[in-house]
């Protein structure tokens, strides 16, 4: 278990033995929003499942899931505004997330997202 701030909140993030996983659902991962926790099966712990469930941490914690009463057009431009503002930030935690979670500090693709966020941050300040 590891724990990561969203949006200024704590969460937990539990990567599970597959079988520990199936006891609690048939997915791959899931994200309760009540606890804060992400929990991922460790068959399908990757950085698109992370991304995934941190989308899901971010999309709460903004109270985007109480928005009933809109139309098309509405949510394609607060995703828009949602994908501008959150992006990277969603990025960057589920670079760390994996990291920390495979123990691995020589993972060759976590190294070059790790490297493209920091150049890419350094150019739009």
């Amino acid at each position: 278990m590891i724990t990561t701030r969203i949006l200024g909140k704590n969460w937990k993030v539990f990567k599970l033995k597959d079988e520990d996983y199936r006891k609690i659902s048939d997915g791959v991962a899931v994200t309760d929003i009540d606890k804060r926790e992400i929990c991922i099966s460790a068959g399908s712990c990757n950085l698109n499942t992370i991304i995934h469930e941190v989308f899901h941490a971010y999309h709460a914690s903004l109270c985007l899931d109480s928005t009933n009463e809109i139309t098309g057009d509405d949510y394609e431009e607060i995703y828009a505004e949602f994908v501008a503002k959150y992006s990277v930030s969603i990025l960057e935690n589920s670079v760390k997330i994996l990291s920390k979670l495979e123990k691995s500090k020589n993972n060759t693709l976590l190294n070059k997202v790790a490297k493209l966020l920091t150049e890419v941050e350094k150019k739009c300040l």
